[in-house]
C-alpha cells in the first residue's frame, strides 16, 4: 500500500484528461453535454463500429453494447448523476449521419473513447490506485480481499481463463465466469466490473481533496463559469 499511496500523491485526477462538461448556461450544475476521450475503460462501443478492430466486447458475457465490462462504466454513472442522456459512440453517430438517421450531432455529447487508445500511460493505474486508496482498510484479514463494499477478490478476474483468469479474453475460447461479479474488482484481465465502476464514480464525485485533486466532479459540475 506504500507504493499505491505514493502513486496517488504523484498523480492527479485522471478524469480531467478524459472528459469535459459543456454547460448550457451560467447556472451552476446545469450540464447539458459530456465529451469523453480515452481507451477501453471508457469505450461505449466505438469498437463495435470499427471493422478494423480485432478486439471486441460486443458479445456475451460482455453484452451487446461494446462496453468492456459486465455493466455500466464511470461515464454512464456520471451521466446519470448529471441527468444527461448516455452519449453514443462517435462511430455510431457518424454512421447514422451517413445513413440519414441523424441530421446533426447529438446535443448531449459524444463518446470518442476507443479500445487501444489513451491519453496517459498511467491513467488506468491511477484509476485503480484511487479506488484502492478509497476502499482500503488497514490490517486486511485476507490477502487479495478488501473487507468493505462487498469485495471478496481483488486479484483474479471474474471472467477469463488460466492463472487469475488473466490468460485469455473473456468470452473467447475456453473461459469461466464467476458466480458473483460484484464481489470482484476486475471483470476481465484488464477491465473493472460494473460494481467497481460505481464505486469509482462515488470516489470521483464526492471524494475530498486529499484523494481527488484538484476538485471532485460534483464541485466541477456545479462551478459557475
Amino acid at each position: 500500500m506504500g507504493y499505491l499511496k505514493h502513486k496517488m500523491e504523484e498523480l492527479t485526477n485522471p478524469f480531467s484528461f478524459f472528459f469535459f462538461f459543456v454547460s448550457s448556461s451560467a447556472v451552476a450544475g446545469n450540464i447539458r453535454a459530456i465529451f469523453t476521450f480515452g481507451d477501453s475503460i471508457f469505450d461505449a462501443g466505438n469498437n463495435h463500429f470499427n471493422p478494423n478492430c480485432s478486439i471486441q466486447a460486443d458479445f456475451p458475457p460482455y453484452g451487446r453494447t461494446g462496453r468492456f465490462t459486465n455493466g455500466r462504466t464511470v461515464i454512464d454513472f456520471v451521466s446519470e448523476l448529471l441527468g444527461v442522456e448516455l452519449q453514443k459512440p462517435y462511430l455510431e453517430v457518424e454512421l447514422e449521419i451517413a445513413k440519414g438517421i441523424l441530421n446533426k450531432y447529438p446535443v448531449n455529447g459524444i463518446n470518442f473513447a476507443s479500445v487501444g487508445s489513451g491519453v496517459l500511460n498511467d491513467t488506468t493505474f491511477s484509476l485503480f490506485n484511487t479506488l484502492l486508496s478509497y476502499l482500503m482498510i488497514p490490517n486486511s484479514q485476507k490477502p487479495g480481499a478488501i473487507p468493505s463494499e462487498g469485495y471478496s477478490n481483488v486479484l483474479s478476474a471474474c471472467c477469463g481463463d488460466g492463472t487469475l483468469r488473466g490468460m485469455g479474453q473473456c468470452g473467447v475460447g475456453e473461459y469461466t465466469v464467476c458466480d458473483r461479479p460484484d464481489e470482484f474488482l476486475f471483470w476481465d484481465f484488464f477491465h473493472p466490473t460494473g460494481h467497481t465502476y460505481s464505486l469509482l464514480t462515488k470516489a470521483f464525485w464526492t471524494g475530498n481533496q486529499k484523494k481527488i485533486r484538484p476538485r471532485n466532479l460534483q464541485t466541477l459540475a456545479n462551478t459557475t463559469l
